[in-house]
């Protein structure tokens, strides 16, 4: 059993009893959301590098120095380091479904929704060796796909699950959702 799903094992009630564990890929690296995301980064990173540069090489006062550094650094993050924090992030989270509940323990916090839900989605990827199964309704899904990847989010997802075939049975034995 893994820390996280050690976690939810000492908090089961009397009748619960734990149906499947997992992890998010680390390897996954890039999501639907990327198709805008990467190219904006670039953009925003190079135009950063840019302005700074062009402000030190003028001489111009510390003030406009230091201006550009919060943007130079907002670009290194959204070109290239968010991608070790997404990595980072999904090396310490696991997924624990029960009969009862679906619970997702990340790094600093535990997301739980009572089952049977409202809705179960399930997104594959499009060579069907990874899924996203989202649990309960739609929460905030105004911001469209171009902003979350997906027109949907849920109360609790289980993102980037490689080999997904052995959860989704686990779904279909829970009691009618």
């Amino acid at each position: 059993m893994t820390p996280g799903a050690d976690s939810v094992l000492a908090r089961l009630a009397v009748d619960e009893y734990i149906v499947w564990t997992g992890h998010p890929d680390p390897a996954v690296v890039f999501g639907p959301q990327d198709l805008l995301l990467v190219p904006f980064s670039v953009l925003w990173a190079g135009f950063a590098v840019f302005w700074e540069l062009g402000v030190v090489s003028s001489g111009a006062p510390l003030f406009f120095r230091l201006w550009g550094v919060p943007f130079v650094l907002i670009g290194a993050y959204i070109t290239v380091g968010r991608f070790f924090v997404k990595r980072w992030t999904a090396s310490r989270s696991t997924y624990v479904l029960t009969n009862r509940r679906a619970v997702a323990v990340l790094p600093r916090k535990t997301v739980e929704l009572r089952m049977p839900g409202p809705a179960v989605t399930v997104r594959r990827s499009r060579n069907g060796t990874h899924a996203t199964v989202g649990f309960g309704s739609s929460i905030s899904g105004r911001g469209g796909w171009w902003l979350s990847g997906t027109t949907t989010a849920h109360e609790v997802e289980f993102r980037d699950v490689a080999n997904p075939d052995d959860l989704l049975r686990a779904l279909d034995q829970l009691p009618a959702r």
